[in-house]
């Protein structure tokens, strides 16, 4: 079978389970790191004490869950290689982490507790990571289409060191079948390392489906050290990139592409990741047979920095297919290189952004967004920036991971980073953005209210 019938059968199908309600599990499975050796996994009382024995016994639309508590893989997946353990998730089973070993409802879960519900790589001398598990999660290609989209939601991945690619995560065509897809919420994912994709690694007709997740202080030795993406699909919502470092190109993304809409971002956060060459957060590489191409929209670009070229992006425009990048509502600001410190590569379709230095295209500005926030954060526009009330409603992005739970994918996205409305209006804001009012701000987040005292 070839490649380009997998991802024609596969694609739609997993859209499709996408857009349909989530279905009911068949059987829910219940894991705890400190349960009573022996149990069945049918019940808390009975749990599990291993990930992977529910993994064995899970089956299509099975969900299962798991306490907080710290697991490590144990399965070899190369006979003989103690680091070729990890968490294989081989068919449309979804796992759910952050439970306190007492609930009977999914949305009883604790969100404290995501964190605190491990799946670690660190599977021999501790903080050593040498003898680190290659992956730490994986799923490859699939027996039948997929009808049910699975979920891993709730959980912190870390400790996986990949001598190739997706130290955390990797997902794509690891042999005949169809093509894999996944859903992944809530998770951070830190401390992974790769010689590409340190956190994630999406591959060969991989879909992959990111929303409100956070991938921080990861390491690439080459390239993409948050995500590297290789004819592999990324659609990422509310997540944030942050502090990922790559010795070669891309700090937070390298990616080739076959089509338009196979990498695009809403609401997303990209901030001090560094690579040592070009594309300080994004590398989008052109070839003689793959583009580069990725969409932003309403996303945030600061304190990225690259050796070479492209603080923030650096976009391959000399190869016979180029890469590009377009880019809506975003900012694009504070950001370091030699040579092209914010966007290398010209032609891009850049609107209504707020990129320092400026940027041909329609509604851009080039003016300090008057960054401002708690401690930590320090990248929400303060009141009276000038990205306040200043983007195109017509290009917020669709709700295509369903951020506020409603069931309703083609609707604009109704939220930001924070959690909090979109369009909300600032009173005092002068509308210079495109649409009816209010009007949407530029950046992944969205100009907190005014409150006068009373």
């Amino acid at each position: 079978m070839s490649s380009a019938s997998v991802l024609s059968r596969a694609l739609p199908a997993a859209l499709l389970a996408l857009a349909a309600p989530p279905a009911l599990a068949q059987s829910v499975w219940f894991v705890d790191a400190s349960a009573t050796p022996g149990g069945d996994g049918h019940s808390w009382a009975t749990a599990f004490g291993q990930l992977q024995t529910a993994l064995d016994v899970g089956l299509e639309g099975d969900q299962i869950w798991v306490a907080a508590g710290v697991y490590h893989p144990t399965k070899e997946h190369v006979p003989g290689d103690p680091l070729s353990v990890m968490f294989y998730l081989s068919e449309r089973v979804s796992l759910f982490g952050g439970f306190r070993g007492t609930e009977s409802n999914l949305d009883e879960r604790d969100p404290t507790l995501f964190e605190s519900t491990v799946l670690s790589g660190d599977i021999g001398v501790p903080a050593d990571p040498s003898d680190n598990a290659k992956h730490v999660v994986k799923m490859g290609s699939l027996s039948t289409p997929a009808t049910v989209l699975p979920e891993l939601g709730g959980f912190r991945i870390t400790g996986g060191n990949a001598p190739g690619r997706g130290g955390g995560l990797v997902i794509g065509l690891d042999g005949q079948g169809y093509s894999p897809a996944l859903t992944v919420s809530d998770v951070l994912f830190d401390h992974n390392a790769a010689d590409q994709g340190g956190a994630i690694a999406t591959l060969d007709f991989g879909l992959l489906f990111l929303r409100r997740c956070r991938v921080e202080n990861n390491t690439a030795h080459t390239d993409g050290a948050a995500v590297f993406a290789r004819t592999g699909s990324l659609h990422a919502a509310n997540c944030t990139f942050t502090d990922n470092a790559a010795g070669g190109r891309g700090g937070a993304l390298w990616a080739t592409s076959i089509s338009s809409g196979m990498i695009d971002y809403a609401n997303c956060l990209f901030a001090r990741n560094t690579a040592g060459s070009s594309g300080g957060a994004v590398h989008l590489s052109g070839s003689n047979f793959f583009s580069g191409v990725g969409t932003w929209r309403n996303c945030t670009f600061a304190d990225n920095q690259a050796g070479t070229t492209g603080g923030a992006f650096h976009l391959n425009t000399n190869s016979t297919i180029e890469a590009r990048a377009d880019l809506f509502n975003s900012i694009v600001w504070g950001n370091d290189a030699p040579r092209s410190p914010q966007i290398h590569g010209p032609g891009q379709v850049v609107e209504f952004c707020d990129v320092e230095g400026g940027y041909p295209g329609v509604g851009n500005i080039d003016a300090d967004p008057l960054f401002t926030g708690p401690s930590g954060a320090g990248y929400e526009p303060g009141p009276g920036s000038p990205v306040n009330d200043a983007g195109d409603n017509g290009a917020i992005a669709a709700d295509q991971v369903d951020l506020d739970g409603d069931g309703v994918m083609n609707e604009p996205t109704p939220i930001d980073l924070n959690g909090t409305p979109r369009r909300v209006g600032e009173p005092l804001a002068p509308d210079t953005g495109a649409g009816t009012a209010p009007l949407v701000d530029m950046g992944a987040f969205e100009q907190r209210v005014f409150q006068r005292a009373q």
